[in-house]
């Protein structure tokens, strides 16, 4: 079984001082679930958490309370918070949302976005595709700056949470899932979202809805 305790110990910060603890605490166990470092139905021990932190119990109680909120983590009987797994039907549901959401902030981001946001979103692309076809945690995790950055150049913060939540839990079950995420489906990604990068540069907000 994977120690979920051990692999948080290297994201102790030694500049905690411009960071909470809480901050730090969530932070820290979400990179972790969502790198698949911390697998679903894994037990997340308040005590044993703060300790490889080097932090207090409470900051962890409250980051854990936050990601129980954002639907990753989840209580299972006479086991406590555990990392909640996707089902193939959340799954199938959560892929469909992923692209109307995506759309609606397309479609404004080529309305709003500034050369600043088309080369952040540009160089998200490009960290997703130097991570093909063996990085498959960080594909995913740029392909979710990627988004974040489409959000920010929408100036949508509503709809950006909505995606990235998704986002995130449909990567959940990609990394977890017996199928491997194959390096065409990677490729096949990253050219989609430069089809929409291309529209939102030419300033065609229905194309790039439409991607």
């Amino acid at each position: 079984m994977t120690d979920a305790f051990a692999v948080l110990e290297s994201a102790r910060s030694p500049r905690r001082s411009r960071r909470s603890s809480r901050e730090v605490a969530y932070e820290a166990i979400k990179d972790a679930i969502l790198s698949g470092r911390i697998p679903p139905h894994e037990r997340l021990v308040e005590e044993r958490l703060a300790e490889a932190l080097a932090i207090s119990r409470t900051p962890v109680r409250e980051a854990l309370a936050i990601l129980e909120h954002e639907g990753l983590l989840e209580s299972e009987p006479y086991k406590g918070l555990a990392v909640r797994p996707v089902t193939i039907d959340e799954f199938l549901n959560m892929y469909e949302a992923l692209g109307v959401v995506e759309a609606a902030l397309a479609r404004a981001a080529a309305r709003n976005a500034t050369g600043a946001d088309i080369r952040k979103m540009d160089a998200a692309l490009q960290q997703a595709e130097e991570a093909i076809p063996d990085h498959v945690p960080e594909h995913l995790a740029a392909c979710r700056a990627f988004q974040a950055q489409l959000g920010a150049a929408a100036d949508s913060p509503f709809l950006t949470r909505t995606l990235l939540g998704i986002e995130e839990r449909s990567d959940m079950y990609l990394i977890h899932s017996a199928r491997s995420l194959s390096a065409e489906n990677m490729q096949a990604a990253v050219d989609d979202r430069r089809s929409i990068i291309e529209c939102i540069r030419a300033g065609d907000s229905e194309v790039a809805a439409g991607r």
